[in-house]
C-alpha cells in the first residue's frame, strides 16, 4: 500500500508564475518556479505555518516536492477550522416559547426552562455574546448595527453563564421577563441551559407587596371598599406591567439563539440540572 497523502483538487496558481521553496520560508532555497499551467499537486489540506505565513506543500511534475506560499493559490487551499464551521453554522428554527402566554405572564414565579446546544466552544460563546451587549465605539447608529452591538438588550456574561434583559424606555424594571443561561462544554460544543422568568428581585418584590396588600386589607381600620379599590390598583400595575412585557422573553431567547447559533436539544441525563 502506498504512503502517499492525497492531492488535494481544485487548486490553481494565482499569478502567472511562483516560487517553490525547499522549506515554508520565502528565505529557504527556491526550488523550482512554477507556471500557471504546469502540473502540480497539493499534498496536504493543511498548511504549514512559516515566518511569512501559510505555505502549502506541492508536488511538481518531476516529482519535485517543496512548499508554495498559500497566498499565491486559488482554490480551498485548506477545509475550514471546526470554530470556523462553528461560526458558519446553520441551527434548526426554535419552536414559539410559552413566555408569552397568560399562565407565564400571570405568574410570579413562572420558569421557562430551555436546553439548548451550539457547536461554538464555551469561550466563544462567552465572546460572541460579550461583543453583543457592548457598544463597538462612538460612532452613528449605523456604525454600532455592523459593530454587531444591540442596543435593545443589556446584561452581563461571566464563566458560568449569563444574565439578559431588554432595554426599557417607557416602563419600570420591576415587572420585566430576564434570562438566565448557564454553559455547560460539551464534546462537540457547549450545551445552554436558559432560564426566562421575572427577574429574582422582581420576585421578592412582587410577592411582599400582594402580602403587604392581604395584611393592610384583613388589619387596617380604613373602609373595606377602599381597602379593596388600593388592591385592585396594586394589582392592576403588576398585571399591565406583565402584559407590556409578554414579548421579552421570545425576544431575549431569539437575541441568545441567532447569535450563538443554537438549536434546541435535550441534555445528556448526566448534565440535566436539579
Amino acid at each position: 500500500m502506498s504512503d502517499e497523502r492525497p492531492a488535494v483538487d481544485g487548486i490553481a496558481l494565482r499569478f502567472p508564475s511562483v516560487s517553490v521553496f525547499d522549506q515554508p520560508d520565502t528565505h529557504s532555497r527556491e526550488l523550482k518556479l512554477l507556471h500557471q499551467g504546469d502540473p502540480f499537486e497539493v499534498l496536504t489540506d493543511q498548511p504549514a505555518s512559516g515566518p511569512d505565513g501559510e505555505f502549502c506543500q506541492v508536488r511538481l511534475a518531476d516529482g519535485t516536492v517543496g512548499f508554495v506560499y498559500a497566498p499565491n493559490l486559488a482554490g480551498p487551499v485548506r477545509p475550514p477550522s471546526p470554530e470556523e464551521r462553528a461560526l458558519t453554522y446553520q441551527p434548526a428554527p426554535l419552536r414559539t416559547g410559552r413566555s408569552a402566554t397568560l399562565p407565564f405572564l400571570l405568574n410570579p414565579m413562572a420558569v421557562e426552562e430551555w436546553r439548548l446546544w451550539t457547536p461554538l466552544t464555551v469561550e466563544q460563546c462567552q465572546g460572541v455574546l460579550a461583543a453583543a451587549l457592548r457598544p463597538g465605539g462612538v460612532g452613528s447608529g449605523r456604525e454600532l448595527a455592523e459593530s454587531g452591538w444591540n442596543p435593545s438588550v443589556l446584561g452581563q456574561v461571566t464563566d458560568q453563564g449569563f444574565t439578559l434583559w431588554k432595554r426599557h424606555v417607557y416602563r419600570s424594571w420591576y415587572i420585566a421577563t430576564q434570562a438566565y443561561g448557564r454553559f455547560q462544554p460539551a464534546p462537540d460544543g457547549t450545551r445552554v441551559v436558559l432560564r426566562l422568568s421575572m427577574d429574582r428581585l422582581s420576585n421578592v418584590l412582587t410577592l411582599a407587596t400582594l402580602a403587604a396588600v392581604a395584611i393592610w386589607w384583613l388589619y387596617s381600620q380604613l373602609p373595606v371598599s377602599l381597602l379593596t379599590l388600593g388592591g385592585l390598583v396594586a394589582v392592576g400595575v403588576f398585571l399591565m406591567g406583565r402584559l407590556l412585557a409578554r414579548d421579552e422573553g421570545q425576544y431575549l431567547l431569539t437575541f441568545v439563539a441567532e447569535n450563538l447559533r443554537t438549536e434546541e436539544r435535550p441534555l445528556p441525563t448526566e448534565c440535566t440540572p436539579q
